[in-house]
């Protein structure tokens, strides 16, 4: 319904739900809290593979 203001079936505006409506949170894994969180493990996993990549292959161990 490219175009229009107002809901063909309804005859309502959409304005989305309320400003912090918590009705709908259900687990929180995309609020700002968690995605902050995943970036900083991720930067974690990162520099631990930078650092663990400066050691010899026996050091780390094979998997043997």
């Amino acid at each position: 319904m490219k175009g229009r203001r107002r809901c063909r079936l309804h005859g309502g505006r959409n304005p989305g739900p309320p400003l912090g409506n918590k009705n709908a949170l259900k687990h929180g894994l995309r609020s700002a809290d968690h995605t902050a969180l995943k970036h900083m493990i991720a930067e974690l996993l990162k520099t631990s593979d930078e650092t663990l990549r400066q050691f010899p292959i026996d050091v780390r161990g094979t998997g043997d």
